[in-house]
């Protein structure tokens, strides 16, 4: 006898147990809601990167992503007000261990030789600044110069 009431306390144990753990069947079958915006356009955002303040890791400012809504679909840009300079980078796709941003800054600048009136070209030197950021060049990036005097100088110090 003292064996049975022993094995009915551990059932009533293991019921309320089950009970309290598992939720009602209407909240188990609804999918959870993001707390924060995860896709921009049609590309999905990943942690740690996040779209808007307080979403990214560690809340900081080199994580953060803007969806532009501007556009149609909406566009991401990595936004950085650091101490090197301000960029505006627009993503194209996003991983949680790479970030491929398209530098329009470097787009019209390589098209920018003008000839001036004393016969000489203005050049304009495309600086990509990362010094206080932890972004580095990806050995994936592929440079390419088109002209008869033109030169391409990567580096990274």
């Amino acid at each position: 006898m003292l064996v049975h009431s022993a094995l009915l306390q551990i059932f009533i144990f293991f019921t309320v147990l089950v009970v309290v753990v598992a939720p009602p069947p209407s909240i188990a079958s609804e999918s959870p809601k993001p707390i924060y915006q995860i896709r921009c356009g049609n590309l999905e955002i990943p942690y740690p990167f996040g779209i808007g303040s307080n979403c990214s890791l560690n809340l900081h400012p080199y994580f953060n992503i803007s969806c532009n809504t501007s556009f149609n679909p909406p566009k991401p840009y990595l936004l950085d007000n650091g101490p090197s300079e301000i960029y505006n980078y627009e993503v194209v796709n996003i991983s949680e261990t790479q970030i491929y941003v398209k530098n329009s800054k470097a787009q019209l600048t390589m098209a920018c030789y003008v000839k001036r009136y004393d016969n000489k070209t203005r050049r304009s030197p495309v600086v990509m600044e990362f010094s206080y950021s932890p972004y580095t060049l990806s050995d994936a990036n592929k440079v390419t110069s088109i002209g008869c005097v033109d030169m391409v100088m990567v580096q990274q110090d």
